[in-house]
């Protein structure tokens, strides 16, 4: 799993702290549940161009959004490219990727689910 942190020297600055400072610093999108779910897309969209193609797009599930793909989850490019240094705040509070499921929780705690079918 990823949490948003910012490294202070080796030492990381994750979890309430991280949430606190960011809302207080002004880094947090105006809408974040748009936000989250616009991150969400993308990690879709990347899943999409690394090979899945889409079996169905986002659809609420037991007050979820789920969407799902066939074939397995191309881990180690997700991660890569989600690692990356770039000038973005990361509009998530957790992710969660493996070959069968990426888990994705949104500013709000919202809950995205990207399948992986057969």
């Amino acid at each position: 799993m990823l949490f948003p942190a910012i490294d202070l020297n080796g030492m990381p600055l994750w979890g309430f702290t991280y949430r606190l400072i960011t809302e207080w610093l002004g880094l947090l999108p105006k809408d974040p549940a748009d936000a989250s779910f616009q991150a969400a897309r993308a990690l879709l969209d990347q899943v999409v161009a690394h090979g899945c193609p889409l079996a169905q797009d986002w659809a609420d599930v037991d007050g979820a959004k789920v969407a799902s793909v066939r074939g397995r989850i191309p881990t180690e490019l997700v991660l890569a490219q989600i690692c990356m240094p770039g000038p973005h705040f990361p509009p998530m509070n957790m992710l969660a990727v493996r070959p069968d499921s990426l888990r994705m929780a949104g500013l709000m705690f919202e809950e995205y689910i990207i399948r992986a079918t057969a």
